[in-house]
């Protein structure tokens, strides 16, 4: 079954921070100007982003794919939710 429809990414970073440590973080869309949903921990984000990319593949078989940020910003890991080509390193 060939998808031709763009993935739809979802970020997790830090939304604000108070003194050296992140208070929100936010599930924000690629290409949107505000975030899907703020929560307190990066652990309760990366599941929200990955229900968000679960429910576009299982309700509209649309690729989907979640980057996670560290505090720094960089990227930690990344996850994709559908089917994928090939496994890919890096």
């Amino acid at each position: 079954m060939k998808n031709d429809k763009p993935r739809i990414v979802y970020h997790v970073a830090v939304r604000h921070w108070s003194g050296k440590r992140p208070l929100l973080w936010g599930i924000k869309q690629e290409g949107k100007e505000s975030p899907e949903h703020v929560v307190t921990t990066q652990r309760e984000a990366i599941k929200w982003a990955a229900s968000l990319a679960n429910r576009q593949w299982d309700l509209h078989r649309q690729k989907a794919q979640i980057k996670v940020h560290g505090k720094d910003g960089k990227i930690r890991f990344e996850r994709t939710f559908g089917m994928d080509p090939e496994k890919t390193e890096g």
